[in-house]
Order: C-alpha cells, then structure tokens, then sequence
C-alpha cells in the first residue's frame, strides 16, 4: 500500500519599501536579501543573497516567500553607493515595511603605474573599504587609468590584483602594492598606485639554532604592500625589487597558520641587502583532554599570544593533533596564554561538546629555554545569551561579547558573532562557574558584567553599554608629517 505524505507550505514572511536618494526614488535598484552579518560585519556582505528583484519607477519593491529570520538588505545601482540595511527580524506571516535611503558616494581616480614609471595599462585595481568590508574594482585604460565610482564614504584600501599568480597555492607568492585613503561623501580622491621607486633585493637564510629552516614564508608588510618569499631547501630565500622603508618582518611555518615569529626590517639603500635570520628555538606545547575522562581531544583550535596583549594578530593559532598536542614554536622569552576550546576560533571548528579554558602563567625563560609543557582540561560547556541594550535603552545590533578571565583576558580574542536585531547574542562552549565578560559595539561603547555559569545550562544576561570616547590617533614621522597605512592598536 503506497504511502500518502502530507506536506504542507508555508507563506513566509514578506519585506517591501521604497529605495530613495537625495534626489527622489530611485528606480531599477537592485534589491537583495542577505544573511544577516552577525558574524561581525565580515562575511554576510559576502554570502549570496535569498532573493532579489528590482525597484520600480517609484522606487517601490516587494519581495515575497522569505524564510522567517535574521537578513539584511542590500541595495545596489549605477548612479549610487551601495547601501545595507540593520538586521531585520522576519517572521512568518509578517509584512515588513523598509525604506532604503542611497547616497552618491565619491569618487577614486586611481593611476597605476610600472617600476619604470610608465602606465600600467589593463592593471586591474580592487578598492576594499575597511569596515563596512565593501569591495570595488576596476581596470585601467591605455592612459594607466581607473575611476571608481559611486563608493561608500569610508578607509578605502587601494591594491592591484592581476599580478597575483594564485595557480599553484603551496608556491604562491605576494607582490601587493597598496595604498590607503579616506573618502568623504561627494569627494573625488587622485591616487597613485606603484610608479619608479628606489628599491633592494633582500636575501638571506634562515636557521634556527644553527640548523636551516625550509618551506617557511618569510612576510614583508610595509607602508606601500606586501612582498612574501618561502625558504628553500638550504634555508635561503631571496626577495628582489623591494621598495625602500620600514618593513614588519614576519616568518610562518606552515601554509596560512602555525607558530610565527616578528621582526623588523630598514631598508635604506638599493642593492643587494643581506638579512640573515636566526629564529629562537623555544616552544609551548599544550595537551588538550577531556576534563571528565582525561583522553586527549584532537582538532581544538589553540591559541597562544603574549600576556601583554603585544601581537596585534591575536597570537598564533593551531587545532590540537590526534594525541590531543598543539606546538608553537619560534618564542621570544616572556609570559604568554593559551585560549583553549572552540569558543577560541569557532571558524576553526573543533571541540563542540566541550567547554574553553584560558591557560594562564605560562613563562618562556629564554629564547633558546626549550619546551615548556602545559595541560589543558576541558570542562563541561555552558551557555549564555545576553540581551544588549544601548544608553538609551533600545536594543542594539553588532554588539559583540568577550569572556574575560581574572585578568581581564579574552578567551575569544576574535568574536565572530554578533547580536542580532533583537539585540540578543547567545555564546556556547563557556567554562562554568562565576565569569566576567565585556560586551562592546564600535561606535555605542561597552560594559563589563559578572555571571554565574553551570555546565549544561543556560544562562542569560541583560546588560546596557555606557558610552564610550573616541581616540584620534595620528601617527608622524620624524618631520612631524603623517604617515598613511600603520595599524594602530589601543592595549587596555
């Protein structure tokens, strides 16, 4: 007897408005619905969208069927800057009215040229803006160049892309030129990109207590781009036609992660320039187990940074091995931590079922001091969701939560979830027990909050931000004439 399945449709939710300009409705905007961007502003501009269509002459639109959830709205059109929306709540049966307000933008005339001076014709530039995570490119003319149009107000960073031989990852190899500016509402902004610059080819071998290091990338970040090398089999590298300057000298082993070590680089001559590298040989190897049963746990992400807060990348990051082992190498002497358990890098995966920890007083005597041994037990998760209201009182979205510890370290240095529309933010994998935690928003301020944790349960929290100052920062040479494309980091 054949089997009679009932299926029944929901009607889902609905959203419509109207997308309007300084000058009236726009028409023939392209309307489109994007996952939220709770995972901190980074990736949902990214995601393909649930559904589209397009403004009619009055700059109407309606979009039917959505699955109830959290969205955003994304509006695009020849003659305006992009535009995203707050996240929206939609739930089913619901009709919920938007207007989409699109402004100008301004303008980027961006010149690229060779090492020789000469117009870089068809160079394909891409303009990434740096918090609102918008991307832009464009090629350039005969005459070297690219006008970007109609773009979001914001920290642009400029960069040429079709030099990039991505065809065979494990030897790629960066040769970025970039360049950053700030662009106002309604300005048009001239940059240049490359051009006849002094340069000095860097070699070296790298080694480290006095035996050579192969297959490590050794990474060149200054003020005008990125120049990336690998040590070969005799520890030698060669990095030629490197613009003169400062540089931060990095050195990774493995290919995008593992243990790195920091440095720094002047060049201030052209020609050949000798830098040899002698890495410290000190290690931290962290054993990650179960707190219950004491078997070691493979692929939790592990991540050790100093003590201080000094790395401004959050530290290195590594999942733990089939024997439970994560092992970082290449440690200057000093206390470091080790942020321990999914919460650490959700990105990474791993670790699901159990809490995080944050393993504190682990002390590098020396740079040559060997290893330095530490376990991590795992404890039971537990789970917090935390509604976050700004001063005023109304609910706010983008407001991101961090465990601290006792001395007020974060175990999730990266927070990769933030509230939503309802101003809620649910974090799982916590360690029980009285915790502290600060909730922040970039531009509404933070609060700090104490809470009591039990393994398995739920907890929740109500908290209100307190507003915040805002720090200018200008950074100056030894002229007192500002330099362009330095991170500036605040350690509390």
């Amino acid at each position: 007897m054949p089997h009679v399945w009932e299926v029944k449709l929901r009607s889902g939710a609905i959203v419509e408005g109207t997308v309007l300009s300084t000058s009236g409705p726009v028409a023939d905007a392209e309307i489109r619905v994007l996952p939220s961007r709770e995972a901190g502003g980074m990736f949902g501009a990214i995601f393909e969208s649930e559904a589209s269509t397009h403004s009619d002459a009055q700059g109407n639109f309606r979009i039917e069927r959505l699955p109830p959830g959290t969205w955003r709205l994304g509006a695009n059109h020849e003659d305006h800057a992009r535009f995203f929306t707050e996240p929206i709540d939609l739930f089913e049966g619901e009709n919920a009215a938007q207007i989409l307000h699109m402004k100008d933008g301004g303008s980027l005339v961006v010149t690229v040229q060779g090492g020789e001076g000469a117009p870089a014709a068809g160079a394909v530039v891409q303009a990434m803006e740096m918090e609102l995570v918008s991307s832009e490119t464009g090629t350039t003319g005969p005459d070297g160049v690219a006008v970007l149009n109609h773009l979001p107000a914001g920290n642009w960073r400029l960069m040429r892309v079709d030099n990039i031989d991505a065809s065979n990852p494990t030897e790629m190899k960066l040769d970025f030129k970039f360049v950053f500016v700030t662009l106002e509402e309604g300005e048009v902004e001239e940059v240049l990109i490359g051009g006849l610059v002094q340069t000095a080819d860097v070699e070296g071998v790298l080694t480290m207590g006095g035996q050579v290091l192969a297959n490590h990338t050794i990474v060149l970040v200054g003020n005008g781009g990125v120049r990336t090398e690998r040590s070969d089999q005799d520890g030698s590298f060669k990095i030629p036609g490197v613009a003169l300057g400062d540089y931060l000298l990095n050195v990774v082993s493995g290919l995008g992660g593992g243990s790195s070590w920091s440095g720094g680089l002047e060049l201030r001559s052209p020609g050949l320039v000798r830098h040899d590298i002698n890495l410290p040989s000190s290690a931290v190897e962290v054993r990650v187990v179960d707190g219950a049963t004491g078997l070691p746990v493979s692929g939790v992400p592990v991540n050790l940074r100093p003590e201080d807060g000094s790395s401004v990348s959050g530290g290195a990051f590594i999942q733990s091995s089939a024997d439970g082992l994560a092992r970082f190498t290449m440690l200057r002497p000093g206390r470091y931590l080790a942020a321990v358990g999914n919460l650490a890098m959700p990105l990474l995966g791993g670790g699901e079922g159990l809490g995080s920890i944050l393993v504190s007083d682990i002390t590098v005597l020396g740079e040559d001091s060997g290893l330095v041994q530490v376990e991590a037990r795992l404890p039971a998760p537990a789970k917090l969701r935390v509604r976050i209201l700004g001063s005023d009182g109304m609910v706010l979205a983008g407001a991101h939560v961090h465990c601290l510890s006792a001395q007020g370290q974060s175990i999730n240095f990266f927070s990769t979830k933030g509230s939503n529309a309802k101003g809620v933010v649910e974090l799982s994998g916590l360690p029980p027990g009285p915790q502290r935690f600060l909730a922040r928003h970039p531009q509404y301020g933070s609060t700090e909050f104490e809470t009591m944790l039990v393994a398995g349960e739920l907890a929740k929290q109500e908290v209100t931000l307190q507003a915040g100052i805002q720090l200018r920062i200008t950074v100056v040479d030894e002229k007192g004439a500002p330099v362009t494309g330095v991170l500036a980091v605040a350690i509390d």
